[in-house]
């Protein structure tokens, strides 16, 4: 923030390459971890750049927003090519398509909302291509709709996104306007821009022509076709099209042709219900904590035998009970607390023959080891030497 703001009171240029430079993606690679023996991936992918995001967007907020009329024609062609390198980035890992990437999916929304994810410097590529649209939408509107034109066509999930944002907020066009720009472009049931989609037509269908609202619900009552039906089963082809005249009925609940619709649709269909959130795929109202079955003290008391049986066997049906990633969390934090218990656990472990499971529990050994913050030298023998005659090293290879 320091350096951009002490570059801004020389000169805009030197601001503009100073967030470009510290704004560039670049892809973070890392050991891939986890206890599922059905996870064959070897390394895990995600998109970074050069400083941290947090501070970035304090910058944006301070200086390049309040001035963003002025510098937007220039720093435009920066973030969208900063989002097109993303993008490619996590491609070239097979962690991206042209219908799916991480970055989209962890943005619900390209306006501000309470369910957006995702690490800080993802947020600021996306808070600032939706500025910068926004701003040129008023200043230079022919640019712009070039902007919205040239992202529909692109096969980044989050530039198609910002582009049907940027129809939705653009004044040049009429209701009836937006929602044949809609229907030309086939997007009412397009996987992953469900929310701009729907945003727009809360905006305009209360508000276009009989005409235009009829033409909509013709191309609601077809529902998905081709690629966006790809893998739907036939009720989910249903529920999508009951959905969507849910929320048509409750942007216009005045428009008879769209009740007739909807009724129509209840009554072929008499157990479908609403969601509560009718325009996200998905919806989190928070993180539930991870429960354990046995508590550090009731594992340290249990003979190491029977523990080795339980921590083997145990599983849990309860969704939001007591579970198996819990206990062993728990065998970590025992862990940590005692060698000389932890100790009895591995060697009771080490003449077992349960691979899959085996590993999982020497996970949280080696987890518990490593946050341990008493070993002495004995100690730390102990336990190598322990894993240098393990049978199967190679199956805990990354966490030891």
């Amino acid at each position: 923030v320091d350096m951009i703001e002490a570059a801004s009171g020389t000169t805009a240029g030197t601001a503009i390459a100073l967030f470009e430079h510290l704004t560039k993606p670049r892809l973070g690679l890392d050991r891939h971890f986890s206890l599922s023996s059905d996870d064959h991936r070897q390394i895990d992918a995600q998109v970074t750049i050069q400083r941290e995001g947090y501070w970035l967007k304090e910058s944006w907020d301070r200086y390049f927003k309040p001035n963003i009329a002025g510098l937007a024609e220039s720093l435009e062609p920066i973030v969208i090519s900063h989002l097109l390198q993303a993008h490619t980035l996590l491609c070239s890992v097979g962690r991206a398509d042209e219908r799916w990437d991480p970055i989209s999916f962890g943005r619900a929304a390209i306006e501000p909302h309470e369910q957006n994810r995702g690490g800080p410097e993802n947020a600021l590529l996306i808070d600032a291509a939706r500025d910068l649209l926004e701003c040129l939408l008023t200043s230079r509107p022919y640019y712009a709709e070039s902007l919205i034109e040239a992202w529909r066509e692109s096969n980044i999930p989050l530039l198609r996104r910002l582009a049907i944002h940027g129809m939705c907020e653009s004044s040049r066009h009429s209701p009836d306007d937006k929602l044949s720009w809609l229907l030309r472009r086939k997007l009412l049931f397009e996987l992953g821009t469900r929310h701009e989609v729907y945003r727009l037509l809360k905006a305009a269908y209360p508000k276009a022509t009989r005409r235009d609202r009829q033409r909509i619900l013709e191309q609601v009552q077809l529902g998905p076709r081709g690629r966006h039906a790809k893998g739907q089963a036939k009720a989910d082809r249903q529920y999508s099209i009951y959905n969507l005249l849910v929320w048509l009925h409750e942007a216009a609940p005045n428009c008879r042709l769209t009740s007739a619709r909807l009724k129509a649709a209840e009554r072929a269909n008499p157990s479908f219900r609403p969601r509560e959130h009718l325009d996200l795929h998905s919806w989190s109202t928070g993180f539930f904590p991870v429960q354990t079955p046995l508590t550090v003290k009731e594992l340290m008391e249990t003979e190491s035998e029977e523990m080795v049986d339980f921590l083997l066997c145990y599983e849990s049906d309860e969704p939001l009970g007591p579970s198996r990633e819990g206990l062993l969390d728990t065998v970590a934090k025992a862990t940590s607390q005692s060698f000389d218990w932890s100790l009895k656990l591995a060697l009771a472990l080490r003449n077992r023959n349960e691979l899959t499971l085996d590993t999982e529990v020497w996970a949280s050994l080696l987890a518990g080891w490593r946050q341990a913050t008493s070993l002495g030298e004995d100690q730390w023998g102990q336990m190598l030497n322990l894993l240098a005659a393990h049978p199967r090293l190679n199956a805990i290879a990354w966490p030891a």
